[in-house]
């Protein structure tokens, strides 16, 4: 039935042969709407996985031997599109593109829209609240609230890259977690880089303002941010720098060369950085010598104890444990 790798295995919402069962229950989850297979003779399978993140859900759908569904969005949500294999031809209300294996398209709120899946077509659909979406943009971006934001259309397939690695990050993280499902942190960081990547990724009418806030020659570029928060949060993580370059969406001499002049640094140094820094916080923190020295440095991410000494020793003029032990030398 695919020549892709389903996503979301854990979270299996619906399988089933009766195409009224699968409309009437993906209503509930997506939206209110028409659905009817492309061949009444053949037999009929719709698959459908669901994952709930923090004002979205993510979504696999898959109709065999295809399907056309039409719908009238209501104003509270976007729906996001993106076409794992196969192909999926929108209706002229929204472009008559037709989406093939990496593409992107985004529904606004209070559109209508229409679809048509082949056998072997396979999507994520993301459903966006779009009262999350526009606080994040503001807060971000200090983008107004009215008018909303309205996506263009005719979104081109390099446009959407960025976007397709997030969406693949949380399909895998949810894939992942799905015994006990994400934590609210996560949740909250993975819906917001969502977002963001949405907005400084896909062209809409309020793009001019992401540009001119880029442009300016004393901040940083989006993408830098955008790790250095990551790092921030996960520092004590096995990261690699291909995990970096999926979470900015640009190349890694791009990233490499963001890092070095706009922070002077590379990314595994500021990683190295921010984990020292976590060692030390925690050292000087200590009220008694009930931690050893290694103890801490492997739960902020080191693995080797002498390189670790040895890059402590360059950054705070001290051995780690001669930093525990002033903290815990009896005071005069």
């Amino acid at each position: 039935m695919s020549d892709f790798e389903l996503p979301l295995r854990g979270s299996v919402f619906l399988e089933t042969s009766d195409a009224e069962l699968a409309r009437r229950e993906m209503s509930k989850i997506l939206a209110p709407h028409a659905m009817m297979p492309a061949d009444d003779s053949r037999p009929f399978l719709a698959r459908h996985h669901h994952a709930r993140l923090a004002g979205m859900s993510v979504n696999f759908i898959q109709y065999s031997p295809g399907a056309s569904i039409s719908a009238d969005l209501s104003r509270r949500f976007y729906l996001i599109h993106y076409v794992l294999g196969g192909q999926c031809r929108l209706g002229p209300e929204t472009g008559g593109r037709v989406l093939t294996s990496g593409d992107i398209a985004v529904i606004n709120p209070t559109e209508p829209f229409s679809l048509t899946t082949t056998a072997d077509c396979g999507q994520i659909v993301i459903k966006l609240e779009s009262a999350v979406l526009n606080d994040t943009a503001h807060k971000r971006f200090a983008i107004p609230q009215h008018p909303p934001i309205r996506f263009d259309p005719a979104i081109q397939s390099p446009q959407g890259e960025s976007v397709a690695l997030v969406i693949d990050l949380i399909c895998k993280k949810a894939d992942t977690l799905c015994s006990d499902g994400l934590g609210p942190k996560t949740e909250g960081l993975l819906a917001e880089l969502f977002i963001v990547t949405l907005i400084e990724s896909l062209p809409h009418n309020h793009s001019a303002v992401i540009a001119y806030k880029s442009s300016d020659s004393g901040i940083a570029p989006w993408y830098v941010k955008r790790v250095e928060e990551y790092l921030d949060l996960h520092a004590e993580k096995d990261i690699r720098i291909r995990d970096m370059t999926a979470i900015a969406g640009v190349s890694e001499r791009t990233l490499y060369n963001g890092f070095r002049v706009w922070r002077a640094t590379s990314p595994k140094s500021y990683l190295k950085a921010v984990r020292l820094d976590r060692v030390r916080t925690e050292l000087l923190g200590l009220k008694a010598k009930s931690r050893s020295v290694s103890e801490i440095a492997r739960e902020a991410g080191f693995r080797h104890m002498g390189n670790f000494a040895r890059d402590y020793g360059k950054r705070f003029g001290e051995r780690p444990s001669d930093t525990l032990r002033y903290r815990l030398a009896p005071k005069e």
